[in-house]
């Protein structure tokens, strides 16, 4: 009897270890349990055979079974627990870069059984699918994960289908994106504002439990209690951590709203609420806050089940009443929303209209004597004028106002101070400057053909690297050298008709020497733009002929490799050091839209006609004077207004500070 038992026990051990057996398992001891129990009464009424019970079905209450081992009967009844632990180990080792752990992981995740329930509750699957997350193991190891990941599906498909909303363990975001969110996170706590003394273990593992609930700004957590720490995670350090740092946060919010309540109270400097910092405006404007704006609107939409882009207007509409009956904040969901769309308006001029804001941040502050808090909208008129009066060049005027305007309609601020008066300064402005670049011609500018081949001879005698084929080729191109040029990348004959979004430039030499460049975006051509250009070696120089160096250089580059390493400043250090060697006593005052606007002009000496020069440099008004002849061109005239151009279509090269 006792030995009987024994291998009982053993067999019970050894099953459990495999949860596909304890099925079986349990058809053994309910048999053997029921024949106990017969032989039992047999032996107390031999007479008397023992009934089952009618409608009775279950053995197991005969027997006196748990409610616990009812459930370990069950296959795959601790699956979805499983699954969930192994979804919450991937993400903290891929977050804190532990390769090994990865590695152990991943070879539990080859073992593990699984359901379509449980994958969907879990998102385990969608982890285990992601090759970003496991892009550190080596080859063999990811095709071992691509078979785990076939074997799941096709357990997946064997268990029943159910109604259940599956979860995304990144909450809706790419992993690319939330990882970025953690590690932001991340340095907010280490930074002067939150820094707490005991973070620093308890950091990482934090950051990501916030993200994955849609925390992506710590800021978010204002209005929480202290106690919420208990429910976000189950590890001591980190509540004691998340506790003070939500009691620092609504102390920080707190305060600035007092603060805020007593200037309403005194209302001395304060004569209209709606007004701005236009510092703080600008810095909300730079790419990382409107990238961190955009993930989080991009989470919240995700929550609110509209992640889908094909959706019909009502069922947004439903989508957005399911979720504010779900408790969530729809209005403000709506608003982000709103705010990213009307960054999208100026989206590529971003830095531009933080740099004007600044300049008038200073302005209004150091010249005007206007207060920090209500710089935006400018008070009057005047101020506004007063602001323009700054600038040599009406292009960078017109942009400037033209940002602190945009800044106003965002914020939804007084427009009262745009008025007629002001657009007929900036055209004479205008006017100004044509009038006396008619007849003086800034020394910055004075780049002529003869000047580019002697600094190309030079530099190339010197062998400075990728200097001589640069200035060739903005010369050739008529190219915003810190905007086109520089950022140049090799590339194929395939790039010529399609340019896949990811690129923004291509370079391309055909068989006929001719070199073809592929833009993505240009300033005023949203579409792009295509331009190629011809060998130069008999009618100019083989020094300034655009294929012929470029032929040399992309044989040195691979596809998609960017051909020159020079930055503004330095190719401009460059120019100013080449132009001084060979003499030039302005060498100190040449910019970089010299180039553009200098061989615009040496165009028209030459006698080419305007409409064709306009379209080498693609300006706007070529459509409306391509059928202008070389003989009505003013030469001078058209000097200012080229150079005039020419310097409007430039963005941050000269940056306005006080």
């Amino acid at each position: 009897m006792l030995l009987g038992c024994s291998c009982l026990l053993c067999c019970l051990v050894l099953t459990l270890k495999d949860p596909g057996r304890v099925a079986i398992l349990s058809g053994y001891l309910a048999e053997r349990a029921r024949g106990s129990f017969v032989a039992t009464m047999e032996q107390q009424s031999p007479r008397k055979p023992v009934l089952k019970p009618a409608g009775s079905t279950s053995l197991v209450k005969k027997v006196g079974l748990s409610s616990a081992s009812r459930q370990a009967r069950v296959p795959g009844a601790d699956v979805e627990s499983r699954l969930g632990k192994l979804a919450d180990s991937v993400m903290t080792a891929w977050v804190t870069r532990d390769q090994a752990r990865l590695l152990r992981l991943l070879t539990q995740a080859t073992g593990l059984q699984c359901t379509r329930l449980a994958l969907a509750r879990t998102g385990a699957a969608i982890l285990l699918n992601s090759s970003s997350i496991w892009a550190s193991l080596p080859d063999s190891w990811n095709e071992k994960r691509q078979g785990a990941v076939t074997r799941w599906k096709q357990l997946a498909r064997l268990s029943p289908a159910q109604n259940e909303t599956a979860k995304h363990p990144l909450c809706g975001l790419e992993p690319g994106d939330f990882l970025m969110a953690v590690n932001r996170l991340k340095k907010l706590y280490r930074c002067g504002k939150f820094a707490i003394v005991d973070t620093v273990p308890w950091h990482a593992s934090l950051a990501l439990k916030l993200v994955a609930r849609g925390f992506l700004s710590p800021y978010r957590l204002e209005g929480l209690g202290p106690e919420v720490a208990k429910e976000f995670t189950a590890e001591v350090q980190e509540q004691a951590v998340l506790s003070r740092l939500i009691v620092k946060i609504n102390n920080q919010q707190m305060r600035g709203r007092a603060q805020f309540q007593r200037k309403l109270a005194l209302g001395a400097d304060m004569p209209n609420l709606n007004k701005i910092n236009a510092l703080e405006f600008a810095q909300a404007l730079t790419p990382a806050q409107v990238q961190e704006l955009e993930l989080a609107v991009k989470a919240q939409l995700h929550v609110c089940c509209l992640s889908d882009t094909g959706m019909k207007p009502m069922q947004t509409v439903a989508a957005l009443t399911r979720a504010r009956q779900e408790g969530y904040q729809v209005e403000e969901v709506l608003e982000a929303r709103r705010d990213v769309l009307l960054i999208e308006t100026n989206r590529r001029s971003l830095l531009s209209i933080v740099s004007g804001l600044r300049c008038w941040h200073y302005i209004a502050i150091n010249i005007l004597g206007i207060q920090p808090d209500a710089i935006l909208p400018p008070r009057s008129l005047l101020d506004a004028e007063k602001f323009c009066t700054i600038f040599q060049n009406a292009g960078a005027a017109t942009n400037y106002i033209s940002y602190v305007r945009w800044a106003c309609k965002v914020a939804q601020l007084d427009l009262s101070w745009d008025g007629p008066r002001l657009e007929m300064m900036l055209k004479g402005l205008k006017k100004e400057v044509l009038r006396l670049r008619t007849t003086e011609w800034p020394e910055r500018w004075k780049l002529i053909g003869a000047m580019v081949h002697d600094i190309t001879m030079l530099a190339d005698q010197l062998e400075v690297p990728d200097f001589g084929d640069l200035a060739v080729l903005s010369w050739q191109f008529l190219f915003r050298v810190q905007s086109e040029t520089i950022e140049l990348e090799a590339g194929s004959a395939a790039h010529l008709v399609s340019l896949a979004p990811s690129r923004h430039r291509a370079v391309f030499l055909d068989a006929q020497m001719r070199l073809h460049v592929r833009l993505q975006r240009r300033k005023h051509r949203p579409q792009g733009s295509l331009l190629v250009r011809g060998c130069v070696c008999k009618s100019e120089s083989p020094a300034v002929c655009a294929p012929r160096r470029a032929q040399a250089l992309l044989s040195r580059k691979q596809l998609g490799e960017k051909l020159f390493s020079l930055s503004k400043d330095g190719f401009l250090k460059q120019l100013r050091g080449m132009l001084t060697l060979l003499g030039h006593q302005a060498a100190a005052q040449f910019v970089l839209k010299a180039f553009r606007a200098a061989r615009a002009t040496e165009l028209a000496r030459s006698g080419h006609p305007l409409h064709f020069i306009l379209q080498q440099g693609e300006w706007r008004s070529a459509a409306a004077l391509k059928y202008a002849s070389a003989d009505d061109l003013d030469y001078g005239m058209f000097l200012g207004r080229t150079l005039g151009e020419s310097e409007g279509e430039q963005e941050n090269e000269d940056s306005c500070s006080v």
